[in-house]
């Protein structure tokens, strides 16, 4: 298959009035994350599930406040690769690694806006809503 790509039209970053044009891959903003390289295996323990899965979920939970997408899958991919290590009563089995693949065609930084806070007072006979 072949894409042929769309024109998209964006406005100059200057003082003139001039509009650029550029073609870009009909689809190309995605991020792809595989808990292992192709061919390898993915390890799960029974108590704690997937490190693939654990070590995703401890990262988006630290940093989707102040950190983008891709750097957040890098840290992923580290911590996976770094922090376990298989233990298994079946020597073949014992002291395996594991590498995420993240597979990524995104043409800008992804970031998760944090949720503004709302609070509700009466100032006066007034119901007004805070945002903090």
């Amino acid at each position: 298959m072949m894409d042929d790509g769309v024109i998209s039209v964006r406005r100059e970053e200057h003082d003139g009035d001039g509009f650029a044009s550029y073609c870009t891959p009909t689809d190309p903003d995605f991020l792809l994350a595989h808990s292992s390289v192709d061919g390898y295996r993915s390890w799960r323990n029974n108590v704690h599930g997937s490190c693939f899965i654990q070590v995703l979920g401890a990262v988006l939970s630290a940093n989707a406040s102040t950190r983008d997408l891709a750097s957040m899958m890098t840290m992923v991919a580290k911590g996976v690769a770094t922090e376990f290590e298989t233990i298994s009563s079946t020597n073949e089995w014992n002291g395996k690694k594991q590498m995420p693949f993240i597979y990524a065609t995104l043409t800008a930084k992804v970031f998760f806006p944090t949720k503004q806070r709302l609070f509700y007072c009466f100032v006066g006979n007034v119901l007004r809503c805070i945002h903090m």
